[in-house]
């Protein structure tokens, strides 16, 4: 996941700075810092409706902004069926 510094107060950080010093020391820290993204500050926030709703678009203009949105949520849904394919084990 990328997440830009101008976000990282967002995420429980205190400067681009120190995200960025976490990021480099464990990669761990780049996957939660994607789920601390979506969740937000709130208990339910706009990216985790979308995602339960199952509206990609809506959510790839709240992760890379309304530019290019339909592009990034048709490239979601594909990757959801793909992943929907798959046996559980």
């Amino acid at each position: 996941p990328q997440i830009m510094g101008f976000n990282h107060a967002r995420i429980g950080y205190d400067s681009p700075h120190q995200m960025f010093e976490a990021f480099q020391g464990d990669l761990r820290y780049h996957v939660l810092a994607l789920f601390d993204f979506v969740r937000g500050p709130r208990t339910l926030s706009d990216a985790v409706v979308a995602l339960q709703r199952r509206r990609w678009e809506d959510f790839a203009a709240f992760y890379n902004g309304p530019g290019q949105a339909a592009i990034y949520g048709a490239r979601i849904a594909t990757h959801v069926e793909i992943a929907n394919m798959l046996p559980l084990v």
